[in-house]
């Protein structure tokens, strides 16, 4: 942020540089994610502060700066944060931006709010935006959140889709899925590695986690 610009001149600057064209959103997100990595620590604190006050408010963007808030907030905001999204419907879309961020930087006490979405009786439509934002910060709602969604889907939903595809370069959480995925369905637990196989077999993909990937759905029963 230059000296001379007030955080609310750089901000609406931002938004009008990166507003044309298709997908220009993620390079806002690409382009305020970099800024703040290269602000002196008083700045980087204002900046963070703003962005937290916009998604406190439900001001216009307030997604843009809860999806950079993913990546940078401090205890403070993230009780602010937490407090916000208490205050949702949990059907309510607006909230998976809220609880992607108490999935990457929150707690245990922040977890049962995590769990009530993951975890309800009935998959919440918006479930799979937020399952990826609690790996690896806790590792457990993450396997059971997954579980969740891939026993409860229909199979045509997900089979060949970026469901599967995402674990091709996160061997980690591929681990734990696939533990508890066993214990609870072993059918959608051998359809999934089965789809999971396909995309294996495509030349796309790091060497180095095709390797581990290899390892944990090739390996023999026991």
């Amino acid at each position: 942020m230059k000296k001379h610009k007030s955080i609310n001149e750089w901000w609406n600057n931002l938004l009008k540089e990166n507003r044309r064209y298709w997908g220009a959103g993620y390079d806002l997100i690409d382009n305020l994610n970099k800024s703040i990595e290269q602000f002196e620590e008083i700045e980087k604190t204002e900046t963070i502060n703003f962005l937290t006050k916009k998604a406190i408010q439900k001001d216009k963007d307030f997604a843009i700066a809860l999806c950079v808030l993913e990546n940078h907030c401090s205890p403070s905001n993230l009780e602010l944060i937490f407090n916000k999204a208490k205050t949702f419907d949990l059907l309510d879309r607006d909230i998976i931006y809220y609880l992607r961020v108490l999935g990457k930087h929150g707690n245990e006490r922040h977890k049962e709010l995590l769990e009530n979405f993951l975890l309800s009786k009935n998959l919440n439509p918006n479930h799979s935006s937020v399952i990826w934002a609690t790996y690896p910060n806790f590792p457990d709602l993450f396997a059971k959140a997954y579980t969740k969604y891939l026993t409860e889907t229909n199979i045509s939903e997900w089979a060949g889709s970026l469901i599967v595809s995402a674990f091709m370069e996160e061997p980690g959480a591929l681990r734990l899925l696939l533990n508890n995925l066993k214990k609870e369905n072993l059918f959608v637990f051998e359809s999934f590695k089965t789809n999971l196989k396909k995309e294996f077999l495509k030349n796309c993909w790091d060497k180095s986690s095709k390797e581990k990937v290899r390892k944990l759905i090739y390996e023999r029963k026991h």
